[in-house]
């Protein structure tokens, strides 16, 4: 007996056992049982569920020990922050909701009485514990002490028979609340009293969460970083890579017939508009009309454009399945991603849509792709051949399609330039080579096609939005900015919402002219409320950035497409009316109201909504994946597949303008693609074979 006994707790001398075993029992009681911690059935429910724990846990932690014990310490150690930080990220992001439960619960006393001598009659009394009286009547007043959860809630009644109450909260005799209940006619009148939970309450609750699901992201990480990578060496290139192309290449292309000649809005016809007519403006970065102009003067159709769009997407995310696939995907996972890119639901839309975000998308995911394979290789791609070429190219294009863009290249060239000296030269040179682009393509060729450079005076709207934020919290203001704020709108015109950048343009009497050529003004004011309230400019860019990190749905709108079913039954794709000529035109009708059923049906289903429409969740996704897969190759340098990512989210956390998931289109392809990374299984190659 005594012998079995120790096999059952074979773990149980590690000090980390009975501390997870604690913490997983906590977490699992908050999560799922409905009694009191401190009373006997909480006590007993929970020593028992904590007995089975801990032989659970005993029982598979030498397991993991001896896993972890193949790997160097410093591994280990980045092991078990890889764990904690997603945990604490999983936790402070709300993807995982932390329950309304407790430990033990403040103290409460209240007593009501007539200050006049007329009646006092309550109808409810509501301590959000059993001793509430939901259904409560009485005339006599009360007197109470008790646990209070949350708050306490007294109802009266009011009328022109009643007249005042005293109540005292906590035998705070010195101190009444003077209640009025008169009223010309019947009614109620409701008063509260909160009772924040105790500060240990809270932090026991997340403690337990945060240990638990630790323990539980350390053990995927573990498992997955103990994998040791196979001694054979990368395949060679597959001569029929573009076969990964076709899945998608015939998804999008029915799609596209579907919704001809494309998916277009207001932004769409405006730049379209640009193409035909050859004057091009700023606002929305004119690259993009200014590539649709030979499309336009061909007098081909906007189809084209979207042809153009999807036919590179899918080349990428053939040509990045094929580079996973000589590192280690198997062949089932490279035709499972082929069609999980085809069909995946924003994919079905977004590559067809006349958006300058999808080129955008599309040189952030090429360099991504080119930034995976100079990780792999060890630098290898870069240095042979022109691919320094095609990643000055995607460098461009990422600094040119959205006016957030440049620092974003700029960044990822640094990045990758420093990454690995072996790659110094020709990172050198496509970095001159994108240097070179950019400057003439926004210097002499704007200056010489009269484009109007009014592309960053957007920043004015997000300036106008963060001295909103400090107006609505009361943040003291100088005389000077006081002058100016007014000088913009009246103070009675000022509104703040976090979730959309334009709110002040639509109110009446604030001036977006003067606003829009201010920015020098404008960015004064700001750092001037910053410096007074820190705290407020901070939390704006949490609350204004909640697409970027948010994974379920949450307070702020997320626009998604312009594919519209309206009341008549009838659907728009190509918004109307407008200027340009162009009109919907579906070449398959019959397929139209399926399309939109699985567009309505994904945004419905809010955990398909939330891993595919939604980019927070792949973007953190490609973070743990990367920190993963640097950790079990010992190469530092995959960390670069992160980067792209990280840059962009960074960024966009303090310049969201909307909540359109089309700016992060891009993190949404290469968070597609990084999933293929978990099936990486050869280090970087000595001499290559063929399959």
């Amino acid at each position: 007996m005594k012998q079995s006994g120790c096999r059952i707790f074979r773990g149980i001398g590690s000090p980390a056992v009975p501390v997870l075993s604690a913490a997983v029992t906590l977490a699992v009681y908050f999560q799922w049982i409905p009694y009191p911690l401190i009373s006997k059935t909480g006590l007993l429910t929970a020593g028992l569920l904590g007995l089975l724990i801990l032989i659970l846990v005993s029982r598979f932690y030498p397991i993991l020990q001896r896993k972890a014990h193949r790997l160097s310490l410093g591994v280990r150690r980045l092991t078990v922050l890889l764990g904690m930080a997603s945990a604490g990220a999983v936790l402070l992001i709300g993807a995982v909701p932390l329950p309304d439960r407790y430990l033990t619960l403040p103290e409460g006393a209240v007593t009501v009485s007539s200050a006049d001598g007329s009646p006092v009659r309550l109808t409810l009394f509501n301590t959000g514990t059993t001793d509430s009286l939901n259904r409560f009547r009485t005339d006599d007043g009360l007197d109470w002490r008790g646990k209070v959860f949350h708050r306490i809630l007294l109802e009266f009644e009011t009328g022109p028979g009643f007249g005042s109450a005293w109540i005292i909260w906590d035998g705070e005799a010195e101190d009444p609340q003077l209640v009025d209940l008169f009223a010309e006619s019947p009614g109620l009148q409701v008063i509260e009293r909160a009772y924040p939970d105790p500060f240990v309450n809270r932090l026991a609750v997340f403690a337990a969460f945060w240990v638990g699901l630790s323990a539980l992201f350390w053990t995927v990480i573990l498992i997955f970083v103990s994998r040791e990578p196979a001694a054979a060496e990368p395949l060679v290139r597959s001569k029929t890579w573009f076969m990964y192309a076709l899945p998608m290449a015939l998804v999008w292309g029915l799609s596209l017939l579907t919704l001809y000649p494309a998916i277009m809005t207001s932004d769409s016809l405006e730049q379209w508009g640009q193409a035909v007519s050859g004057r091009f403006s700023d606002w929305h970065p004119a690259i993009y009309a200014l590539t649709m102009r030979p499309f336009a003067a061909l007098e081909l159709s906007p189809a084209w454009v979207a042809l153009t769009q999807l036919v590179l997407i899918a080349l990428l995310a053939a040509h990045g399945i094929e580079l996973l696939r000589r590192y280690g995907l198997p062949r089932w996972g490279g035709w499972g991603l082929a069609l999980l890119f085809a069909f995946a639901p924003a994919n079905l839309f977004l590559p067809i849509t006349i958006w300058k975000d999808i080129p955008f998308a599309i040189s952030l995911f090429g360099m991504y792709l080119i930034g995976l394979e100079i990780a792999l290789t060890g630098g290898a791609s870069i240095r042979q051949g022109k691919r320094w070429v095609w990643l000055g190219i995607a460098a461009v294009g990422t600094a040119l399609y959205r006016h957030n863009g440049l620092p974003i290249a700029a960044g990822l060239l640094f990045l990758t330039w420093a990454a690995d000296r072996r790659v110094w030269r020709n990172v050198g040179k496509a970095s001159v080579l994108f240097i070179l682009l950019f400057t003439a393509i926004r210097g002499p060729l704007y200056t010489a096609l009269n484009v109007d450079r009014n592309g960053f005076g957007g920043v004015n709207q997000i300036y106008v939005q963060i001295i909103a934020a400090h107006l609505e919290a009361g943040t003291p203001a100088t005389d000077e900015d006081r002058a100016w704020i007014e000088e913009i709108a009246p103070a009675d015109a000022w509104v703040y919402d976090s979730c959309v950048v334009n709110k002040m343009r639509m109110q009446p009497g604030f001036d977006w002219e003067l606003a829009a050529v201010s920015a020098e003004r404008n960015l004064k004011t700001v750092l001037s409320l910053t410096r007074r309230a820190p705290w407020v400019t901070l939390r704006h860019f949490f609350a204004s950035s909640r697409m970027i990190w948010q994974v379920q749905p949450g307070s702020c709108y997320l626009y998604r497409i312009g594919f519209m079913r309206l009341s008549d039954g009838s659907f728009v794709w190509v918004e109307t009316p407008n200027r340009t000529g162009v009109v919907q035109d579906s070449r398959l009708p019959w397929l139209v109201e399926p399309l939109f059923e699985v567009f309505a049906r994904s945004v419905a289903n809010r955990t398909v909504d939330s891993i595919f429409w939604r980019p927070a969740l792949l973007s953190w996704l490609t973070l743990l994946i990367a920190g993963m897969t640097a950790l079990r190759f010992r190469r530092g340098r995959l960390l670069l597949i992160a980067a792209p990512t990280l840059l962009q989210c960074g960024l966009m956390m303090m310049i969201s303008v909307a909540q359109d998931m089309r700016f992060q289109y891009g993190v949404i392809l290469i968070g597609l693609m990084n999933l293929g990374a978990l099936f990486l299984n050869r280090g970087a190659p000595t001499a290559e074979r063929r399959a």
